[in-house]
C-alpha cells in the first residue's frame, strides 16, 4: 500500500511542512481530503486504495485539481487510513499522496 510519509499540520500524511510544536491536529473526520492525485486517477483507484482501511461510502474527485475526497463508512477507518500515512509514503496510481481530514 502507498500513502506519504511524514506529518504536517493538520492531521495528515504527506510530505509537507513539519506541525508547529503545540499546535493541534484538525479534528478526525470519515472524509479524507487527497491531494497529488495525477489526471488519470479514477475513483476505482481510490476505492481500491482506501478499501483495506475499511468500506468507502463515497468518492468526490475534483477534477483537474489533482484532488479528491474519499469518504470512509466510520470515522476510525479514517483514522487508520491516515494514522497509516503518517508513517509510511502513499501512493495512488503513479505519484505519491498528499492527505488530511476534511470538515
Amino acid at each position: 500500500m502507498a500513502f506519504g510519509g511524514g506529518g504536517f499540520g493538520g492531521g495528515g500524511f504527506g510530505g509537507g511542512a513539519a506541525r508547529p510544536k503545540g499546535a493541534a491536529l484538525s479534528t478526525p473526520s470519515p472524509v479524507i481530503h487527497l491531494r497529488g492525485l495525477s489526471n488519470g486517477v479514477t475513483s476505482t483507484d481510490l476505492v481500491t486504495f482506501a478499501h483495506p482501511f475499511g468500506p468507502v461510502r463515497a468518492v468526490m474527485m475534483l477534477p483537474n485539481r489533482g484532488q479528491a475526497l474519499v469518504e470512509m463508512e466510520r470515522e476510525e477507518d479514517a483514522v487508520r487510513c491516515v494514522d497509516y500515512g503518517q508513517t509510511s509514503p502513499v501512493y495512488v496510481g503513479d505519484r505519491q499522496a498528499f492527505g488530511t481530514y476534511s470538515r
